[in-house]
């Protein structure tokens, strides 16, 4: 009943013949030719009894230009009629069918006008994708002849093209146009531009400086701006811009400025200069150091003493901005400044300047030292003794440490006995051991000095003398050694606040003999030829010596008035005892009866000498006065 033949535009066809025989049985013959469709000779050869009613061929005509978005779109159809007889007359009549093959009816938003063709007033994006075809027939109006309608026409595939909005340029992860991003340095900086448009967009990223760039430069011909381990190079503006045909003159960009975190490592000065390690002599004016940061954000500055202590802590003083000449980079820098003064041996260390920004640390180190002249340091056990115990059976060994700065370091010793010197040769006659610095501290050196050479009791009371050099200053200190035994006797005994019953002894401690002594006080009655009359009695014991006191005392009581009696202070230690005594008498009781003899005549006579003195007053200044010279021979 029908024959139809759809020619695809890549047919190769040059020439197409049909030849339709009379018993052929068709009634309608429809060629659908796309535009493109590369036919050259197209010949029909058509018997007389061949029983067809109508040939159509049926082109579906697009704009004739591009259609753009909010603009109005309309599309024509045009046809070809070779209905039998050849010159019937009769008009084309048109139709238009979606992609679903529904008919376009009226009323919808694409609509057929009055010429047939398919008509939109504003194309929108989301228009894109639509299809339409048309459909063609002889309008016969009712005719006998028959109504034979075409096949669709080729679709046609609406694409408005259009320029990107500002809306339509997206960055991911989201940033804002204008925005400010933070990084850290070394880290990665990774945004992907997407822009949607018809035809689509070239997307470049674009870069300028943040130091001195006054234009934008390509850095990224694409939609990824991927750069890592960010450098101090990297701040500054990063723009994507999006454009095709249609917004040539007027890109859409979106722009964000890269903040880049850092904190390097402080530049230290001392007194001004850029050094880390400085002298000053102990109490000498004040010093200043100084840390300056290169920071972003502005850090806190905390200074700390060789100790560890907490000396300031504050945020530093500016920025300070610019170019570094030499790396190019833009620098931020803040300073801070600790200034000391009158400071000691003990002040000398490594002092450090902490910054801290941004979950960030870094720290600049000076070390300080302070010239101080040798001395002993009085630390518990080490002090330089003004003597020393040994034992006679071991080597004398003197332990101590030094204070002061350059080290010291002993370069002779010699010693002397009852004014006689002998130099005592290094690593011959005694051996000096050194540790510098000690207990981590520079200021400090721990001498042991022991002797090579046989040491006997005759050796006692001989005094060392050393000399401590150091490059500044040099220094003798002595100290006299004693061999290990009893106490020596107190010194001093006397007796004191003496009474009928009672007295107070005083003394002072001896040498204790290299051990711990104690002291113990003891009396006996003596005659008048201070012989003994009684055994000794206790009346204390075991009193401790007391360090840091010149004096020592105790009371002894319960005594018997005017009677002589021996008193002696026993100093004892695990080696052997020593002894001092005294003699004393205590006083008589005094009376409690009446008026002695004496105390009789002392009364009356200065009753009689009152008596005198108060008739030589009345006389000079009454009876005188009143008889004047006369009256005196009469009173005579």
């Amino acid at each position: 009943l029908s024959l139809t033949l759809l020619l695809l535009p890549s047919t190769p066809i040059l020439s197409l013949t049909l030849l339709l025989l009379p018993s052929t049985p068709i009634l309608s013959l429809t060629l659908l030719l796309l535009p493109s469709t590369p036919i050259l000779s197209l010949t029909l050869l058509l018997l007389p009894s061949t029983p067809i009613l109508s040939l159509t061929l049926l082109f579906a005509v697009p704009p004739d230009t591009v259609p753009l978005a909010r603009t109005a779109l309309r599309l024509a159809c045009s046809s070809t009629s070779n209905s039998l007889p050849v010159g019937h007359g009769l008009p084309l009549k048109f139709w238009w069918r979606d992609g679903q093959g529904s008919y376009i009816s009226q009323g919808s938003k694409f609509y057929m006008n009055s010429a047939g063709e398919l008509q939109v007033d504003e194309l929108s994006r989301a228009d894109a994708g639509l299809k339409f075809a048309c459909v063609a027939a002889d309008d016969t109006e009712g005719s006998s002849t028959g109504f034979v309608q075409s096949l669709e026409s080729n679709y046609y595939t609406v694409s408005p093209e259009y320029a990107p909005s500002q809306s339509d340029l997206k960055i991911s992860p989201h940033v804002d146009n204008g925005a400010i991003v933070s990084k850290d340095i070394g880290g990665d900086l990774r945004y992907e531009c997407t822009a949607d448009c018809n035809p689509p967009c070239e997307i470049k990223w674009m870069y300028k400086s943040g130091i001195n760039g006054s234009m934008y430069g390509e850095v990224q011909r694409s939609g990824v701006l991927d750069k890592k381990g960010l450098s101090r190079l990297d701040p500054g503006k990063y723009r994507c811009r999006a454009q095709n045909e249609h917004n040539r003159k007027d890109p859409v960009k979106t722009t964000f400025t890269l903040d880049l975190l850092y904190l390097e490592v402080p530049q230290v000065f001392m007194r001004g200069q850029p050094i880390s390690n400085a002298s000053i002599y102990e109490q000498e004016d004040s010093i200043e150091l100084k840390c300056v940061f290169d920071s972003n954000p502005r850090p806190l500055i905390t200074w700390r003493s060789p100790s560890g202590e907490e000396l300031l802590s504050e945020e530093g003083e500016g920025p300070q901005e610019g170019l570094d000449p030499d790396t190019r980079v833009w620098e931020s820098l803040y300073t801070s400044r600790l200034n000391m003064a009158s400071l000691r041996c003990e002040d000398s260390g490594v002092y450090s300047c902490l910054g801290n920004a941004d979950n960030k640390q870094v720290e600049g180190r000076m070390n300080v030292n302070v010239k101080c002249v040798p001395k002993p340091a009085n630390i518990p056990g080490l002090d330089l003794q003004e003597e020393y115990v040994w034992l006679m059976s071991e080597p004398l060994q003197v332990k101590f440490v030094m204070r002061g700065w350059p080290a010291p370091k002993i370069t002779r010793i010699w010693s002397s006995l009852d004014g006689v010197q002998r130099n005592e040769i290094l690593d011959t006659d005694v051996a000096v051991r050194r540790i510098q610095p000690y207990d981590g501290k520079a200021w400090l050196t721990y001498f042991e000095i022991t002797s090579k050479r046989s040491l006997t009791k005759a050796d006692t009371d001989r005094v060392y003398t050393m000399n401590l050099f150091s490059p500044d200053v040099e220094k003798t200190y002595s100290f006299r050694i004693r061999s290990r035994g009893p106490p020596d006797a107190p010194l001093n005994v006397t007796a004191e606040n003496v009474g009928h019953d009672s007295v107070e002894v005083f003394w002072l401690p001896g040498f204790n003999g290299g051990d711990d002594q104690v002291f113990s006080i003891e009396y006996r009655k003596t005659g008048k030829d201070g012989q003994a009359t009684s055994d000794w009695a206790v009346a204390a014991k075991d009193i401790p010596e007391v360090q840091g006191l010149t004096w020592q005392t105790s009371k002894i009581s319960g005594l018997q008035p005017s009677t002589g009696y021996a008193v002696r202070v026993r100093a004892s230690n695990v080696l052997g005892t020593s002894v001092a005594e005294l003699s004393v008498k205590t006083m008589s009781v005094p009376s409690s009866g009446g008026l002695g003899a004496g105390a009789v005549v002392g009364i009356v006579f200065a009753v009689i000498v009152f008596l005198v003195i108060v008739v030589f007053l009345l006389y000079w200044f009454v009876y005188r006065k009143k008889y004047g010279a006369k009256g005196l021979k009469d009173f005579r």
